[in-house]
């Protein structure tokens, strides 16, 4: 092979290396993205939580001062295991928001991966091209073959 083809070989798969390492980028930054989302929707979660632990309290010491004054059941305890329920039913679909997330930050994470790769597989054949090309006469060689070329840097 002559130094053109070690040239054009090296041209193709720096660019192609370059476009798989924009692509690894992209993903990450989806994978950063998609992290962040289950960290903001676990913030939530959290408050919302707090907020239900402090009715709950509420509830209960409504529900332990109608029990003490000779009350039946009321509806504070009524709503307790409404609200038990409800938590169950929020802890399940979150679960499974959360799962959802995990699921697209690992395909994200693979996508890069395999980007990363690709791109470091390019790296390398453009490593041989170039080596391929300076044994074949490098530069001196390809100006030297290809006159017109050789016109336009002078």
């Amino acid at each position: 092979m002559g130094p053109e083809t070690y040239a054009a070989i090296a041209a193709f798969s720096t660019t192609v290396g370059v476009i798989q390492q924009q692509k690894a980028g992209r993903a990450q930054r989806q994978s950063q993205r998609l992290q962040q989302k289950m960290a903001e929707n676990q913030n939530r979660r959290e408050r919302i939580q707090a907020l239900r632990q402090a009715r709950i309290a509420r509830s209960q010491a409504a529900a332990a001062q109608s029990a003490t004054s000779g009350g039946g059941v009321s509806s504070q305890a009524l709503g307790i295991q409404g609200s038990i329920q409800s938590q169950a039913g929020a802890n399940i679909a979150f679960s499974n928001q959360q799962q959802g997330l995990m699921n697209q930050i690992s395909t994200a994470n693979i996508d890069a991966s395999r980007a990363m790769t690709n791109a470091s597989t390019f790296q390398g054949i453009t490593s041989l091209a170039s080596t391929g090309f300076e044994m074949s006469g490098g530069y001196d060689k390809l100006m030297e073959n290809n006159p017109e070329l050789a016109k336009l840097f002078r």
